[in-house]
């Protein structure tokens, strides 16, 4: 072998199992972003075999079981991923809408209370309190959410349109109609 072939060859990076991994929930998250849950799914329990505790893959397979229509292993997963990160913002939101589309409204509201409180500037966590409050028809705290996601971020449409709908359901039209 020549020198500068064997040169190219001991400079080169080892490869390294773990970065199978990391190949493993890159391909699982390109499925997933490309909206092919199954084939993400897959990925992300593959991802899930060999590191038990990678967290992004309990996240985001929490997630696309939600999105694929089962809602009670997301709550599972998340909660998992929650163990190894109590403090995740976007997996304590993601739990939230969980519960919400599963009709457990109380805890859906306590996941939402206990982002807020941990990050008062999360838009998202004020967006969707408002929204289980808004189902539960307690319209008044829902708008103040609402207040509080556009104090945050003028520009929230979907939080303008529920605040719109709140305020209409009270029948304050005069406000309702500048949302």
């Amino acid at each position: 072998m020549n020198l500068r072939k064997q040169k190219a060859v001991s400079t080169a990076p080892a490869y390294r199992k773990s970065d199978d991994v990391a190949v493993l929930f890159a391909r699982a998250r390109a499925f997933h972003n490309f909206g092919q849950l199954a084939l993400a799914q897959v990925g992300y329990k593959k991802v899930l075999k060999k590191r038990p505790n990678h967290f992004d893959a309990l996240h985001m397979l929490g997630a696309s079981e939600h999105q694929s229509g089962d809602s009670e292993a997301a709550v599972r997963l998340l909660k998992r991923a929650l163990l190894l990160d109590p403090l995740s913002a976007p997996v304590q939101c993601d739990l939230g809408i969980v519960l919400a589309a599963l009709r457990r409204y109380d805890e859906a509201l306590a996941c939402f209370g206990k982002l807020i409180t941990m990050q008062a500037d999360f838009v998202e966590a004020h967006f969707h309190q408002g929204n289980v409050l808004l189902g539960l028809g307690r319209l008044a705290e829902a708008i103040e959410s609402f207040d509080n996601a556009i104090a945050l971020d003028s520009q929230h449409v979907n939080a303008l349109t529920q605040k719109g709908h709140a305020l209409h359901l009270l029948r304050r039209f005069a406000e309702a109609i500048v949302c």
